[in-house]
């Protein structure tokens, strides 16, 4: 398990649930929740797609059993002009993950449990969208040679 299959695997969870669209190398359609891995500078948010982006950012691993702490960042991005997406689309990420337990990820993670530990609220940024973030920690299974 790295942070990249660790993000896909939640953004297929959260895409599976229709809550966006994970798109791999191709554009979204007009009006489609796009999900990204990793930020994109605020600059390459263009046109009117909502979007989802998943940052993992700090690591925290148990020395002797095969659980780690993952903090994943959700940076919610809506259109100008409609603050409220944003919002939206964060209580429903939260409805989906938070409290979630013992689900194995498309990507072949085993996530023990997810929770959101923290959020702030919805603001403008310069290029006149709306964003958002919400951390979780995601607790996978997670063993290695030294850990059983």
């Amino acid at each position: 398990m790295n942070d990249y299959t660790l993000s896909l695997g939640v953004a297929q969870l959260l895409s599976d649930s229709g809550i966006g669209v994970l798109h791999q190398g191709s554009a979204p359609a007009k009006g489609e929740v796009n999900i990204t891995y990793r930020d994109p500078d605020e600059g390459q948010f263009v046109g009117s797609n909502p979007q989802i982006c998943i940052t993992p950012y700090d690591h925290e691993d148990d020395p002797t059993l095969s659980t780690s702490r993952v903090r994943i960042q959700f940076r919610f991005r809506g259109p100008k002009g409609k603050p409220t997406v944003t919002d939206d689309l964060a209580a429903r990420v939260f409805d989906r993950l938070h409290g979630e337990t013992q689900t194995t990820l498309s990507s072949g993670v085993r996530l023990v449990q997810a929770l959101r530990i923290s959020s702030s609220y919805t603001m403008r940024e310069q290029a006149g969208s709306w964003t958002r973030t919400d951390n979780y920690e995601m607790i996978v299974h997670r063993p290695s040679m030294h850990r059983t």
